[in-house]
């Protein structure tokens, strides 16, 4: 009986502090981590540069705030105030991510420490996701988070001669 009790309060000590920023797809960038639906804003300024106001009304969103990257333009967030009261901006939770894979100087991307491929193809069959061929090529990733919707979606680029190549990971948690 008693290696049972054991057996059980190991098992929900263990379940008990699993991280919940692994809850959310986590995208690598390099060796850089981001959570959108997680990660606030004092996370991102560890790598990235963005211009915010230093605070956020109550349930306030921030839409198309510039990435930079070593003063290159890497993408587009969204920035939400989630609780009901003024908060400074480092506390606002990036709900949105769209981020350009061709203006970052990166040498690698993974999605929950999967090594992304160049192909939007091979990618959507090794998430199982939904491929749609429509004026190029995505690839739409979904799982509930905490009663959200974490949908990932890559795509390729429709300019590009080889419009099945990996161009552009948008990750939004709503």
């Amino acid at each position: 009986m008693k290696k049972i009790l054991l057996i059980f309060l190991t098992l929900l000590l263990c379940n008990g502090c699993a991280d919940p920023r692994n809850d959310y797809f986590v995208l690598s960038v390099d060796d850089y981590t981001l959570a959108p639906g997680y990660d606030n804003v004092e996370y991102l300024r560890l790598a990235f540069e963005l211009d915010v106001k230093d605070t956020l009304q109550p349930e306030e969103k921030l839409s198309d705030v510039e990435l930079n990257l070593w003063k290159y333009y890497v993408g587009d967030i969204e920035l939400t105030n989630p609780k009901k009261k003024e908060i400074s901006s480092n506390e606002a939770v990036l709900t949105r991510l769209d981020l350009f894979v061709g203006n970052t100087p990166a040498e690698s991307y993974a999605l929950n420490g999967t090594i992304l491929d160049r192909s939007v193809k091979k990618n959507c069959e090794m998430f199982g996701g939904e491929y749609i061929e429509r004026n190029g090529y995505a690839c739409v990733i979904g799982q509930k988070t905490h009663s959200q919707d974490n949908i990932v979606i890559l795509s390729g680029d429709i300019l590009n001669e080889d419009q099945d190549e990996l161009h552009r990971i948008q990750i939004y948690v709503e």
